[in-house]
């Protein structure tokens, strides 16, 4: 399934997004997909989107490729990255431990 994920649109476009925000991603076989919209951060020139599927606790690294269509971080270095800056700049939000 995660593979499916790599193509996702989001549902509005051009929507600004504030932590907390319920997300619906559709994936590229139609399926809606529900996440919790924790942050945005910068990296490398680039906006990636901090989300968390509404049945998991894992966080997914997506980068915003223009209006609504955001893909699946699949390079591990990148997401972890762009992961510690959003630990970093949310400390005070969350316990990392």
């Amino acid at each position: 399934m995660e593979d499916n994920k790599k193509n996702s649109h989001a549902n509005e476009d051009s929507v600004e997004f504030h932590s907390g925000d319920l997300v619906i991603l559709t994936d590229d076989d139609g399926n809606e997909v529900r996440y919790e919209y924790l942050d945005q951060i910068e990296y490398s020139d680039k906006v990636y989107d901090i989300l968390v599927p509404e049945d998991s606790e894992n966080v997914e690294v997506y980068l915003e490729n223009g209006n609504s269509d955001i893909t699946l971080e699949t390079n591990p270095k990148t997401a972890e990255a762009v992961f510690g800056l959003f630990k970093t700049k949310n400390a005070d939000r969350f316990d990392f431990s």
